[in-house]
């Protein structure tokens, strides 16, 4: 009898812990995700980085662990950087082949396909093409000699990869890749990725206008992104939710000069700048 009472309890107990339990789950399901938005330096451009997560705690790990990889990324692939595997690769142009990480190789042979499916039209070579058009220092215009001599050293074509060796040849010198039209959004996709194992349920990262979302805002069919009007000082042209989407853009209202009312900007056609 005393045993059948002490289980009787026992049961009990175990009831109102496990209805406890039960209750703070469904308190914890009901509250409202948090949502925390923070932003950086890194790779040239400021970062910002939003995440909704179930708690505090959740969230600033998600922001953190982007940062960190898009910093780590930045030591890969960051031409600002003369340090980076990828400034390394240049500063060798002519010379030698480099072993780079299997993230550098891989954005590269990434880059390459790109350049093949558009004809030239994307182009990581055009590194001697930004330095001699200098749109936010020298604000220099080139001649038709600094143009031809340029020819030879954009050919993306002559970029030597060695898989099994994980190496990148420029077998000129004087060579330079940049891969600003590519690096950024990489890295978006990185911290995106990076953001998720942490636990994040939404979030985006944004390197200037390079934006890649997860999930959704609260109350929100996706992330808002507004699309900035390249004439019109403060003012928006479209405006868009992104949901599991991402967006690039660029526009010539930022890097650039005017000269006898040209307006020359970083935003070059390796297709037709030569000409």
């Amino acid at each position: 009898m005393r045993l059948s009472r002490v289980c009787m309890h026992f049961t009990l107990i175990l009831s109102l812990v496990t209805a406890f339990m039960a209750g703070c789950a469904e308190m914890r399901s009901a509250l409202p995700p948090v949502v925390l938005k923070r932003a950086q330096m890194h790779m040239g451009t400021l970062v910002t980085i939003t995440a909704v997560a179930s708690d505090r705690n959740v969230s600033d790990r998600a922001m953190q662990v982007a940062f960190d990889e898009i910093k780590r990324l930045e030591y890969l692939l960051s031409t600002w950087r003369p340090d980076s595997e990828l400034s390394h690769v240049n500063a060798e142009a002519g010379r030698q082949p480099v072993q780079v990480s299997r993230e550098t190789l891989e954005l590269v042979v990434r880059s390459i396909e790109m350049a093949q499916l558009t004809n030239g039209g994307f182009n990581i070579a055009v590194g001697p093409a930004i330095d001699v058009w200098s749109f936010t220092e020298r604000q220099h215009i080139p001649d038709d000699r600094e143009l031809q001599h340029l020819k030879p050293l954009i050919d993306w074509t002559s970029i030597q990869i060695n898989k099994q060796t994980r190496t990148i040849y420029l077998p000129r010198g004087g060579m330079r890749i940049d891969v600003g039209g590519i690096g950024k959004g990489y890295a978006a996709d990185r911290a995106v990725e990076e953001m998720k194992r942490a636990g994040a349920a939404g979030g985006s990262v944004a390197l200037s206008g390079d934006i890649k979302t997860f999930g959704v805002l609260p109350d929100q069919n996706g992330f808002p992104v507004g699309i900035r009007h390249p004439r019109e000082e403060g003012a928006l042209i479209a405006m868009i939710d992104l949901k599991d989407e991402a967006i690039s853009t660029a526009g010539d209202y930022e890097r650039f000069f005017e000269r006898d009312g040209i307006r020359y900007h970083h935003i070059l056609d390796p297709q037709t700048f030569l000409d």
